[in-house]
């Protein structure tokens, strides 16, 4: 996830620096393999790959815990959060008991498991082996036709309330926009079968462009710009801070909120 700042935040400076990433994975790894009720965790993403936004990026984490000590697992997720919230590292955690994962009602399908072997193979490893925990469940088309409805409700759903929102709760909402099409394009790359495994956005996004109709390529090529924007402004405000220009930003994120709305709806109906 691609990480938006309120003012308060970009003003006061409370944005993560590498050491602080490599700090809190550390906290994670060391927490986790001491914890007991922990049986697996592994690290994902640009983190793991070390091609992270400076300043933007989330530290993601899946943990298997024991489903007989779930108030000790849950007790030390906790305190890891807590820690990365000091040192403003977004730590987000996916955790799910043992029992669960065994079973073919865990949330996790095909194209996420692969994702897991991926993030294994690069490093990613926090304490025991994550996928192993995982029974079969959904086909992968199955997954990622669940996870685009589910996708363009909350997208949806959110947008028709966006007015009435609260700052930190708005600027949830725009880094759910800004993630929104990478994700969907590298869902829908699995789903038509392309041979090409793309891992970074840059990839994606070519891959994307080549297999997809036109029109849909040069749309997530402009809405991935989008995102980069607010990088690059994002690291103008943390040494000039304006606040008139960075709220005009956020507002112009807002504005492509039914854009970004629409490129999803798009990417479904091409599967139909």
């Amino acid at each position: 996830m691609s990480v938006v700042y309120t003012w308060k935040q970009v003003l006061g400076r409370e944005v993560p620096e590498k050491a602080d990433y490599d700090a809190v994975l550390n906290e994670v790894r060391v927490a986790c393999s001491v914890e007991g009720a922990i049986i697996a965790a592994l690290a994902l993403g640009s983190v793991v790959r070390g091609d992270y936004t400076p300043h933007r990026s989330d530290l993601d984490v899946l943990v298997v815990y024991h489903e007989g000590k779930e108030s000790r697992a849950v007790k030390c997720l906790n305190a890891l959060v807590v820690l990365a919230q000091e040192r403003y590292v977004a730590l987000k955690l996916i955790p799910c008991d043992h029992l669960i994962a065994e079973s073919r009602l865990h949330f996790f399908g095909p194209s996420f498991m692969k994702h897991l072997a991926h993030s294994a193979s690069i490093g990613g490893v926090l304490k025991g082996d994550v996928i192993e925990q995982f029974a079969p469940s959904v086909t992968a088309n199955e997954e990622i036709e669940s996870y685009l409805r589910h996708k363009l409700y909350r997208l949806e759903s959110i947008h028709a309330r966006s007015a009435a929102l609260k700052e930190d709760d708005k600027t949830r909402f725009l880094e759910k926009l800004l993630e929104a099409p990478i994700h969907v394009a590298r869902k829908m790359l699995t789903y038509c079968g392309t041979p090409a495994d793309p891992d970074t956005k840059r990839e994606v996004a070519q891959c994307y462009e080549d297999v997809m109709p036109t029109q849909l390529g040069e749309e997530l090529c402009e809405l991935v710009a989008l995102d980069a924007g607010y990088s690059e402004e994002l690291e103008r405000q943390l040494v000039e801070p304006d606040e008139d220009r960075y709220r005009q930003h956020l507002d112009m994120i807002h504005l492509n909120a039914g854009r970004i709305i629409t490129f999803v709806r798009h990417n479904i109906l091409h599967l139909m």
